[in-house]
């Protein structure tokens, strides 16, 4: 039995803790806030597998854009395929419900690129976890009704609890990590030195970190999830003991209302589609357009994946004005958009947060109340409230109205089935910041997961899993980040017991 401290309790840590001590190894995870989840908890919750590792691997291939090696992602894609059978193991402990849907082309779509190997993706879900109220059980997670990352790390959080071999240490903040020579053997904590065999930095990336957002997103002032804890502690303790970086640009994220807390509600209601094999729909109409400072449309509102790739249009400096003319940009809605659903989604993970934030009103007006969203009688009006020209901005509104919602927006590529003309004052106005899900960068990993220098070499005793040192480096799998938990889990354990497999290494 070796000891292995797994640093961070959200889905990552909870599935690699669980993994080694299922092999025997005695565990200690460590979390740094005084409550478990992270950002797992109140993610879109579903996870990414596959019926076909060889078709899946052609897959990633494309979705990589050649930024990571195809041994890694012949390892994940590999992994995949093992996922459902390891959720409906885990399940049992607690007797949650686990849907698997494969692919079909007339529901929605189990991929949002069409790249060749699609048809051997599939989605899990948890649909029902019983004889609990996860809302009482984890009163810090505020997510929507549809959103099931708090059912999924429901069943890994019973999993750890239930385990002799791993002890968990809330209010336990990772400082640096310790090595004899190049070996890691340990980490210094806030809570005093702890001697491991290997460290797992499964503790998040650092989309709330201003300092690292500074250096690595050429866009600035991007909003966060109300969760402050993926501040990019595991990051720099990696790179104290030499590690190397990879898709340090890259975040997985849309675009979102600014509560008056601070933190980022995103945009509700516009689904993923494939534009190769779908035809787009939302979840509610969408009365609603962006514009940039100068009142002029510069995306399309509804892109494939809009919580994934949504904030890219937003990051674009121009030189001639000397500033980022669409951050803030601005939301731009009517009467009738108002009254069909709601516009914004409330997802944290803090004290009380399920008491404290509450769910998104269904027609938008406790967040026009709040100051969120401000109602204005004309154009004139929102124009005002822009800083604006008026005439640039009813130019806009025209031509969006009277060419795009009737024949199609040859522009920006907005689904003409998801235009709504925006015709019917009152008009709502809100500004709108690019959102940030999560970080995809972080220290430079192999297939094995562990972590590797600026010359390709692993860093003995150290792994990386979930979202720090994700894999993924040009577009987003949706599903992906949790896909990744569960493989890394299964590929670090395999490894640190061929390690100590070898009479030498003992």
């Amino acid at each position: 039995m070796k000891h292995i401290l797994v640093v961070g309790f959200g889905l990552a840590g909870a599935l690699t803790s669980i993994e080694l001590a299922k092999s025997g190894h005695r565990v200690t995870l460590i979390e740094k806030n005084p409550l478990p989840g992270g950002i797992s908890a109140f993610a879109g919750g579903g996870v990414r597998a596959s019926i076909n590792a060889e078709k899946t691997f052609a897959y990633l291939k494309e979705t990589m854009g050649g930024r990571t090696p195809d041994d890694v992602l012949k390892t994940f894609a590999d992994g995949m395929t093992r996922i459902p059978q390891r959720i409906k193991e885990l399940s049992l402990i607690n007797q949650s419900t686990v849907v698997l849907r494969e692919h079909n082309s007339e529901v929605k779509p189990s991929h949002q690129y069409g790249y060749p190997g699609y048809d051997s993706l599939v989605s899990i879900r948890i649909s029902d976890t019983p004889s609990v109220n996860l809302a009482e059980k984890f009163p810090h997670v505020r997510c929507s009704s549809r959103h099931d990352g708090i059912r999924l790390f429901n069943i890994a959080f019973d999993n750890v609890a239930a385990n002799a071999n791993i002890t968990v240490k809330y209010n336990t903040i990772l400082e640096k990590l310790l090595k004899n020579n190049s070996k890691i053997i340990g980490a210094k904590t806030s809570k005093g030195n702890i001697d491991a065999d290997a460290v797992v930095i499964c503790c998040g990336g650092f989309e709330n970190s201003i300092d690292m957002r500074h250096d690595y997103f050429q866009g600035q002032g991007q909003l966060t999830y109300g969760f402050a804890g993926n501040t990019g502690d595991g990051i720099r303790a990696c790179l104290d003991v030499g590690a190397d970086l990879w898709h340090m640009w890259h975040y997985h994220g849309g675009y979102a209302f600014k509560h008056p807390d601070g933190f980022g509600c995103e945009i509700r209601g516009a689904d993923a589609w494939s534009p190769q094999e779908l035809n787009p729909y939302s979840k509610r109409p969408l009365y609603h357009i962006l514009v940039d400072k100068n009142g002029r449309r510069f995306m399309n509102e509804h892109p494939p994946y809009v919580n994934d790739h949504g904030w890219k249009p937003f990051e674009w400096w121009c030189h001639e004005e000397r500033r980022f003319p669409r951050i803030p940009a601005y939301f731009i809605s009517d009467e009738q958009g108002r009254t069909t659903g709601a516009w914004g989604s409330v997802r944290t993970n803090q004290p009380n947060a399920f008491e404290k934030y509450p769910k998104w009103s269904e027609d938008n007006q406790r967040e026009i109340d709040m100051g969120m969203i401000t109602k204005c009688s004309t154009l004139e009006d929102v124009a005002r409230f822009i800083g604006c020209d008026v005439n640039i901005l009813e130019s806009t509104m025209s031509h969006y109205n009277n060419q795009v919602c009737v024949h199609g927006d040859t522009q920006f590529y907005r689904p003409k089935s998801e235009c709504r003309q925006i015709t019917k004052p009152p008009y709502y106005v809100a500004e709108i910041y690019p959102m940030i899900g999560n970080t995809q960068g972080g220290p430079r990993k192999n297939k094995h997961f562990q972590v590797l220098n600026p010359f390709g070499d692993p860093i003995p005793g150290l792994y990386v899993n979930g979202e720090c040192g994700s894999i993924w480096g040009h577009v987003y799998l949706g599903a992906g980040n949790f896909a990744e938990c569960f493989v890394g889990s299964e590929v670090i354990t395999n490894h640190i017991g061929s390690i100590y497999a070898n009479p030498l290494d003992k």
